[in-house]
């Protein structure tokens, strides 16, 4: 008799399995997997180890581990990514939003913490619409515009919008930022730009092969976003707090770039500095 496919079994069948097809630790892809199978967190999946996936569940895990054994992020694969604490929906041609860029959400939400005031925020480049909807969800004084111009993206940021109930904060206009012309004053601009170099082998292939590339990719030195946002801060951004992510190597010329502005730095856990901030006078 065949022994049954408990939640234990398939969990360390399927870690074994993508390690021998070339996975690197994938156990919390694994993990996600199920417990969105399951219904559950992934600490639920520990706590219920003995039981039985139905013929229903293992056809639907099969089919994901197939789809993340090709290398497809685990995101796209069960349709959402965890941002803040919160699940958003996420498709393919929309870019995964990262557990760094929720340094970027708390440096704005300290700058703006016990500001009694309406605070009118914009977002370039949208991607899933989890920065926004997320700074709309811990600061009710936030009334921010998102600028997405890719129409999937656009897609999933609505979805977003819709779901936490923040149509009231968070408006979307799907389009070129660099097309358009300033309707109103921002106190902030806030920005995860792409600034990667082609060939960075920091890139995660999962990244590379599968994500937006023009969410991900800032020309020959990463930087070319940060030419062009400098190019329209005369107009965009005056008396504005600028808030942006940056790549890993970037911080020099980054605050040369926008000199004379004080331009202060932020670290992620590797002790990089990613997120980078001033007022532009």
């Amino acid at each position: 008799m065949q022994e049954p496919w408990t939640v234990k079994r398939l969990l360390e069948w399927s870690d074994d399995y993508l390690k021998e097809k070339g996975a690197e630790a994938p156990r919390s892809d694994i993990e996600i997997m199920l417990s969105e199978i399951l219904g559950t967190s992934r600490m639920g999946v520990y706590l219920n180890f003995d039981k039985i996936l139905t013929p229903d569940e293992l056809k639907i895990f099969k089919e994901y581990l197939l789809r993340r054994r090709e290398g497809v992020p685990v995101q796209y694969i069960i349709g959402k990514a965890w941002f803040y604490g919160r699940p958003f929906s996420v498709q393919p041609g929309c870019f995964i939003p990262r557990f760094a860029t929720e340094n970027l959400v708390d440096i704005v939400l300290k700058k703006f913490a016990g500001n009694k005031e309406a605070t009118q925020l914009l977002e370039i480049g949208g991607g899933s619409g989890a920065v926004s909807v997320t700074l709309a969800l811990e600061n009710t004084g936030f009334t921010i515009d998102t600028v997405e111009k890719e129409e999937k993206a656009c897609d999933m940021i609505r979805a977003n919008i819709a779901s936490y109930e923040v149509s009231r904060q968070v408006s979307l206009l799907c389009s070129d930022f660099f097309s358009l012309t300033p309707q109103k004053k921002y106190d902030a601009i806030v920005c995860n730009p792409p600034y990667i170099v082609f060939g960075d082998p920091r890139l995660d292939p999962q990244v590379r092969d599968y994500e937006p590339s023009e969410a991900l990719y800032g020309g020959e030195d990463g930087l070319d976003f940060y030419r062009r946002l400098r190019g329209s801060l005369e107009i965009w951004g005056k008396g504005s707090w600028i808030f942006l992510e940056i790549g890993y190597n970037q911080a020099e010329e980054v605050a040369r770039l926008f000199a004379p502005a004080e331009v202060t730095f932020s670290r992620d856990l590797e002790g990089f500095d990613r997120i980078a901030f001033f007022r532009w006078e």
